[in-house]
This record gives C-alpha cells, structure tokens and sequence, in this order.
C-alpha cells in the first residue's frame, strides 16, 4: 500500500466545467496526489469540443494557479497531475500502474450514483481479471447548487445558441471559454 494517499480523478471533461474544477479541488484537500486522466468516453457519440490535450491544458492552468497561491497563503495543496487514457485502456488498470489507492467520482444527484455504481461493479470485475488490487472509489457530491444541473452535454448543446460565449461561460471556467472561443473562431466545432 503506497504512503501517500494518490487518488485519479477520470472523466470524459468534454469540455471541463466549473463542477468539475469543484471536485478536483475538493479532492486536493483529501489526497497528496491527485491524478486527473482525461478519457474518451464511447457511450458519448457527439464530436468532441476539445482535444484531450486542450482539456489537460484547463487542468494544469488549475494545477499551477493553486501551487502559486499556496506558495504565498501557506495553505497546502496537493499535487496535481495529468494524463490521458488510450482508447482501449482501463481507468482501474492506469491507477494501478500509477499506484493509486483511489478513484474519485463526482456526483450531482441520484442518477448519477446509479451509473457510478455500476460502473464501480464493472471497474471491481476488472480489477478481479487484471488481478490486481481494486481502488477505493470515493464520491464527492457537489456542495454549489449551480452544480446540480450542469454537465458537459448542457454545454454541448448550449454552443447551438446565437449567443452561446454569454451561455456557455455561466458554466464553464474562463480558462476553458477562451479555448473554446479559440477554437470556434479558428475553426467549427
């Protein structure tokens, strides 16, 4: 069992929204490292806003904005790293090459706790066929009431409105509107 408590926060984050900066820095405060790893997300037909490295870029802004704060306010921060998942590799299976003891989940209501525990029976089977050691999953509910209603696929559809910069930026973090802007303006989503 490793010494320090390192937890992988996974997810699709297409595109990462202030709910999922919520978690993550709600996770910094329970783990010495936490990993975020951007994966794809198969059951998710729709094209992708944002490349995976576009989606880390938000994470690690987040990443070096909070090791600066914590260097001059004295409050202590975990480690945040990135990664991506290959398409045919398993979340469980990154943690236990990275040696982490935790996978941490978001939740904003009861339909997600329903997927989630499926997908935690799913992740304990493959844990069992990989033989190796299952992590704990750890669900952080979201204590922002604006939160409970946002996901990445609102956002999705948010960007077929006129005025989509005014819509979209309610819920997405300004490092991510700017790539967002980036990218529309350079080409179509």
């Amino acid at each position: 069992m490793p010494t320090e408590r390192h937890a992988v926060y996974a997810g699709s984050f297409d595109p990462p929204t202030r709910g999922h900066i919520h978690i993550l820095e709600r996770a910094t405060r329970l783990f010495d490292v936490v990993t975020v790893l951007v994966a794809t997300n198969a059951d998710k037909k729709r094209t992708p806003l944002l490349t995976p490295k576009e989606r880390v870029s938000v994470f690690n802004w987040f990443a070096d904005f909070w090791s600066r704060c914590a260097g001059t306010s004295g409050v202590r921060i975990s480690v945040v790293r990135t990664a991506i998942l290959g398409p045919r590799d398993y979340t469980v299976r990154f943690a236990h090459l990275v040696s982490a003891g935790f996978v941490v989940r978001g939740l904003r209501d009861g339909m997600d706790f329903e997927y989630e525990r499926k997908l935690q029976f799913a992740q304990s089977r493959l844990c069992r066929r990989f033989d190796i050691p299952e992590p704990e999953t750890v669900y952080l509910g979201s204590t922002l009431d604006d939160d409970l209603y946002t996901s990445s696929t609102l956002v999705h559809g948010l960007m077929e409105m006129d005025d989509w910069e005014n819509a979209v930026g309610e819920f997405v973090p300004p490092v991510t509107l700017d790539i967002l802007k980036r990218r529309l303006n350079g080409s179509h989503v």
